[in-house]
């Protein structure tokens, strides 16, 4: 059996998953009213936060084992508006907070803004089914 080797870098893969984000965050406010697909939206957001958090922590691993403390925990704080969002946009959708959620998105949009969406990818709808797999993540 030969090695499974990774081409990507986890880096990569957040800058993917930001412009995942983007292109949901860009489509939910450019919509006139709530209507079924933007339950699907928002979970969406919600996964996609929670997988940003964890590959902040697998970017901080190995500096933890070489005792960069001080890098890890400056990067961590880089990025700890991803946990903190994710908690709470999950908290007001299991709670139906929907005066909550668009000061949530307003946040959320302040830290997406500068993120470049190639063309091919803003015709995508990355969300769609989200809502189920949230639920079966809870």
């Amino acid at each position: 059996m030969s090695r499974l080797i990774k081409t990507g870098s986890i880096a990569a893969d957040r800058k993917k998953l930001m412009r995942l984000l983007a292109i949901t965050i860009r489509a939910l406010m450019a919509q006139g009213q709530v209507d079924s697909s933007t339950r699907d939206m928002l979970a969406f957001v919600v996964l996609v936060l929670e997988e940003i958090t964890a590959s902040v922590e697998k970017t901080v691993a190995p500096w933890e084992k070489r005792d960069y403390w001080l890098k890890a925990d400056q990067f961590r704080r880089e990025w700890a508006w991803a946990a903190r969002l994710a908690t709470s946009l999950r908290a007001d959708l299991a709670a139906d907070a929907w005066s909550e959620i668009p000061v949530r998105l307003a946040e959320l949009a302040g830290q997406v803004h500068q993120v470049e969406v190639p063309q091919r990818l803003k015709q995508q709808q990355p969300w769609v089914g989200s809502w189920q797999q949230l639920r079966l993540r809870s």
